[in-house]
């Protein structure tokens, strides 16, 4: 039978529960063969670990220096603005324009912006679908203890989705405009078996593994889902969401039953200010400039979020 197309990065990254709004496995996987297939990806992709690197940001008054690039640092009166663009991806210090942002690329400019005396507050500028697990929450949790030594206010422009609404719900505060919007409140994986097309193909597989008792097969592509295996990947997703709701919880000061009561859906910027997933519906360049007076104001900044 003919098998899908191979992409290791896609793989290494679907075995893995998502963070990824309903309807976007299309974008999702567009997304990654453009990174894949990016002219400087075998530098970038073997590059992935080498985030700590004293050279991250390169040199912007060197033509030469590809890297500032794709990881850019603006600040702009005093407002440093982190792009959070595309799929979200760990471990991958790298923002492709408008297709992929990594969270280790976001953890080193929220970093700097911290240390810079520059930068006074901090704007997550956010249109992503959502995208990994791994990472996602750490980051969350960063940016959530970081709003109490900058302000950090979150625009969704124009949407901010499962994983991207984990940072988005992170900060100080934060923005919607009337044709964005939020939420997808939920985890997903899947599993993909060929036994059937096998099978009519004529081809067999035949695991030898230890312990013959064990679970070391559970969940492979070559066989059907068995129902305990089902139920072990159904539990872990449920912890995952159990995470979800309560890093909602506590970033939005939202009850639990209220978060959980989304049922994963997305929902337009009045609905989503409406039940609390954001405070304002705006323009984002006009929020910007609001969020530049306010800076410039000795930090007298309008913080819409208030327990709901």
């Amino acid at each position: 039978p003919k098998m899908p197309k191979q992409i290791p990065l896609l793989q290494e990254i679907t075995k893995s529960p998502l963070l990824l709004a309903d309807n976007s496995e299309q974008v999702f996987m567009a997304a990654i063969e453009y990174v894949v297939s990016h002219e400087r990806a075998e530098q970038m992709l073997n590059a992935r670990m080498a985030a700590n690197d004293d050279e991250f940001w390169g040199n912007p008054d060197d033509p030469d220096d590809w890297l500032h690039y794709y990881r850019p640092y603006h600040v702009v009166d005093g407002v440093l603005q982190i792009p959070i663009y595309g799929v979200l991806l760990h471990q991958y210090p790298w923002q492709m324009g408008r297709w992929a942002t990594g969270y280790k690329y976001i953890e080193m400019a929220l970093k700097r912006g911290l240390a810079d005396t520059n930068v006074k507050a901090i704007a997550l500028v956010i249109d992503s679908p959502g995208g990994e697990v791994r990472g996602c929450f750490e980051l969350g949790d960063m940016l959530y203890e970081a709003r109490e030594e900058k302000p950090i206010r979150a625009f969704a422009a124009d949407s901010a989705y499962s994983a991207a609404y984990v940072m988005f719900s992170s900060a100080t505060d934060n923005r919607v405009t009337r044709s964005g919007g939020v939420g997808s409140i939920g985890v997903v994986t899947a599993h993909v078996s060929y036994a059937g097309a096998l099978e009519k193909a004529g081809i067999e597989f035949t695991f030898i593994h230890a312990p013959e008792d064990g679970h070391k097969i559970d969940g492979n592509p070559y066989n059907k889902l068995s129902k305990p295996a089902k139920e072990r990947i159904q539990a872990k997703i449920n912890k995952i969401y159990d995470l979800f709701v309560s890093t909602v919880v506590r970033n939005r000061g939202m009850e639990d039953q209220a978060v959980r009561d989304t049922k994963a859906l997305t929902y337009d910027a009045d609905e989503a200010v409406t039940i609390g997933l954001a405070d304002r519906v705006g323009v984002l360049e006009d929020e910007l400039a609001i969020f530049a007076t306010e800076v410039e104001n000795d930090g007298d900044f309008f913080l819409a979020t208030q327990p709901n």
